[in-house]
């Protein structure tokens, strides 16, 4: 017999709807969703009246909750809908979809909601994070099932949950055995089996290299380079850009020769290193034997040429003539760069570029049009993130910074010294930009709320983009066109004017007004991970005055990167022993009051007079411990290896790269005829003229005139041998005139 002591459950408790979230912490605890979107949707979308899983079975109503990643939603499903539109809440919002499915979205701001990969630095942050969240969205927590360590007995995991969550499988008892009744007192409180949970566990210290490719590393590029040091070992970083918009290094190899299996060894340590995760972009040139390497290591990344290194090369591939004589350039650079047409509408006009030039048997741009899908952006277009880098400049970048503070004649050691400071003048900037961040506030453009709103969310860089899309949303952007409602999606078609009001596109744009969702045909948000001047157009329309969470990409976004990563612990060695963890504490908690208090000087004075009565207690109690301070000693400690007492060190042989040859690199045609342009007018004092590439010394006139006084030199000992001969000719007798007179004479 079952029992019958089932209340009816209230489909709008809020205590009951919640989403389900999986996450992970450390002494920095990090959240993860467990959910998959599509999963749930199909769940919700084929949901059996008679299932038991969170679903009340009484005669009034049935209930499932549902968790849905990132958007802190629930779904509800009743028999009665008449129910369930007798009431709204105050701290949530109601959307029905088309098949009468009913969403729950607590309205709570940003900040208090769970995200994904969130971290802590201490459990009680993390259960204060949850209860907050809890308290805006209208339910009470409790701690769920915990594991620990068995040797230490240390907290591992937790789960933080809805306190009406595990609700306990209904018993059968039999009735007539009176030992079987339940004897325990009744309660008007119910659990409803809430799905809302959070897992928080300790996960192993990571570095700044790990934590900035786990949140960065979607697209990565890597380059090699030369002259670093002294055994020509080639030299290859790994890059992307970081929320502040600059560069950031992942890792970096030397490798003896850039062969295949040389590259693909790299790349396999790097996945290593990294947790096998693999981006979804990689940037490459035209190398071949990086080409192969990503093919074999990396299978489930899009690889991408370098769409620079290809263009640059025009010049050198097609005749002159017909470069200098039409306007080719000008088109190709339009056609490859336009990244808002479809890969159909650039077959198209390549084929009709080809033959207004006749150049549709020329064999490098054939070769380069059967590679289109490696390196044409139209055809990345569908990539989330696809615009974040279309070159390989970022590397290049790193690669002139890493060699300005290295030499050719450095030793390996030498080397990594030099890469050593390299990296810490990075990740200088790199903190210094989340100082800014943090400590400053933007100038607005706009009188807008939704500007004021991105400023709270972004940080200062990719605030501005945000807010020039704004502007632009604005001042040159207008709905041209709008179509009537259905279903509550409404299309409208946004006019895109440049700085002239001149029409330069057209775009359409769809708005959700239920559930707030836009798509704009231009893709802006999934090129570069926040939303287009268009979108924001039809938001200014329907008076939205706050971006939603589903378009804020994590990347984008402030303080993404942990606390810890900018300790002084994580900068200059992992010391985990207890010792050396409150040392690095104790550090950081002075180094956050100094920056928290900068511009209070009077505060700074006494923050000053308080850590020097400290010190002096300190030192007046404690006597000072020599061997301690040992420079070595310390150094070993901060390593946490003792020093080896020999050291067994090859230098490599020498090397002979695909760099080496000449000490200086190739020149086009191209570029040496814009180094002759850009050369100053100098006047030449023989030819008396203003030129750019002679003077006196190799002037062309001098030139032609000293070619004509060589021919006269040469010419003049040829006409004085011919004088001199005419000359003897003239003095010699002539013999036939003697005989004559001698003849005359006779006779």
């Amino acid at each position: 017999m079952q029992d019958q002591n089932k209340g009816v459950e209230n489909p709008y408790d809020y205590n009951q709807h919640h989403q389900s979230i999986d996450g992970v912490e450390s002494p920095n605890t990090s959240v993860q969703n467990k959910y998959d979107h599509d999963a749930v949707n199909a769940n919700v979308n084929n949901i059996d009246p008679c299932s038991s899983n969170g679903i009340d079975n009484g005669d009034t109503t049935r209930l499932l909750s549902t968790p849905v990643k990132n958007n802190n939603l629930a779904v509800m499903e009743s028999a009665d809908s008449t129910l369930l539109q007798q009431e709204e809440s105050n701290c949530s919002n109601f959307y029905d979809s088309s098949n009468g499915t009913r969403y729950w979205i607590p309205s709570v701001p940003f900040d208090y909601k769970p995200k994904l990969n969130s971290r802590f630095d201490t459990w009680k942050n993390a259960y204060a994070f949850y209860e907050s969240y809890a308290e805006l969205a209208g339910f009470s927590t409790k701690l769920g099932q915990s594991k620990k360590y068995k040797k230490t007995g240390i907290l591992t995991m937790r789960y933080l949950m809805c306190s009406r969550g595990n609700k306990s499988a209904p018993t059968e008892i039999d009735s007539v055995d009176l030992t079987e009744i339940s004897t325990s007192r009744t309660t008007s409180f119910k659990r409803t089996d809430c799905k809302a949970i959070m897992k928080i566990r300790i996960e192993k210290h990571t570095t700044q290299w790990e934590c900035n490719y786990e949140v960065f590393g979607d697209v990565i590029a890597f380059d090699a380079t030369y002259d670093t040091n002294l055994y020509k070992m080639i030299f290859v970083p790994f890059t992307s850009v970081d929320h502040h918009k600059k560069c950031v290094t992942f890792g970096v190899g030397l490798l003896s020769s850039e062969t295949t299996e040389c590259y693909a060894w790299l790349l396999e340590k790097f996945l290593e290193a990294h947790g096998g995760k693999q981006p979804m972009l990689i940037l490459t040139d035209q190398d071949p034997a990086m080409k192969e390497a990503v093919k074999t290591v990396f299978d489930n990344t899009t690889h991408r040429l370098c769409t620079w290194h290809i263009t640059q090369k025009l010049p050198l591939k097609v005749c002159g003539d017909v470069l200098s004589n039409t306007n080719l350039r000008k088109e190709f650079h339009k056609l490859v760069w336009n990244m808002y047409i479809k890969p159909e509408t650039f077959e198209e006009r390549w084929k009709m570029l080809m033959e207004r030039y006749k150049l549709q048997d020329h064999e490098w741009l054939g070769k380069m049009y059967a590679k289109r899908r490696k390196w044409v952006p139209s055809y990345f277009r569908d990539l989330p993130m696809c615009c974040l880098m279309k070159t390989t400049s970022r590397c290049e970048s790193s690669n002139h910074l890493f060699k300005v503070n290295s030499s050719p004649t450095n030793n390996l050691v030498q080397f990594l010294l030099c890469f050593d400071t390299t990296l810490d003048g990075q990740r200088y900037q790199q903190r210094s930009l989340e100082v800014r961040t943090a400590t400053t506030m933007p100038k607005f453009k706009c009188e807008s709320i939704i500007e004021r709103h991105a400023a709270t969310i972004y940080t200062r860089d990719v605030f501005k983009d945000v807010q020039n899309e704004i502007k632009r949303s604005e001042k040159t952007c207008y709905i041209a066109e709008c179509s009537k409602p259905a279903d509550g999606i409404s299309s409208f078609k946004i006019s895109h004017q440049d700085v002239r009001y001149d029409i330069m596109n057209e775009f359409t744009v769809s708005f959700n007004m239920n559930d707030r969702t836009v798509n704009c045909s231009c893709m802006g948000f999934k090129r570069i991970g926040y939303l287009c001047r268009h979108a924001f157009c039809v938001f200014w329309h329907h008076k939205v005055y706050e971006i939603p969470d589903r378009y804020i990409t994590q990347r984008w976004t402030r303080n993404v990167l942990p606390s810890y990563v900018f300790s002084m612990g994580n900068r200059y060695g992992i010391d985990q022993t207890k010792s050396g963890i409150l040392r690095h504490r104790v550090v950081d908690n002075i180094q956050q009051c100094v920056d928290h208090l900068r511009s209070n000087e009077a505060r700074l004075i006494l923050l000053d007079e308080q850590v020097q009565r400290i010190k002096d207690e300190i030192f007046n109690e404690l006597p000072v411990e020599t061997s301690s301070n040992n420079k070595r000693a310390v150094i070993q400690e901060l390593n946490t290896i003792n020093d080896p007492q020999e050291v067994e060190l090859e230098p490599p042989p020498g090397i002979r790269n695909k760099g080496s040859g000449t000490a200086k690199r190739l020149r086009g045609p191209g570029e040496k005829a814009m180094e002759v342009i850009n050369k100053p007018l100098k006047n030449c004092n023989y030819c008396k003229q203003k030129v750019r590439n002679h003077d006196s010394r190799n002037c062309p006139k001098k030139k032609a005139d000293l070619e004509e006084l060589k021919r006269l030199k040469e010419l003049q000992p040829r006409q004085a041998s011919v004088k001199k001969k005419n000359a003897v000719r003239d003095e010699t007798p002539d013999d036939s005139n003697e005989d004559t007179l001698d003849e005359d004479y006779n006779g």
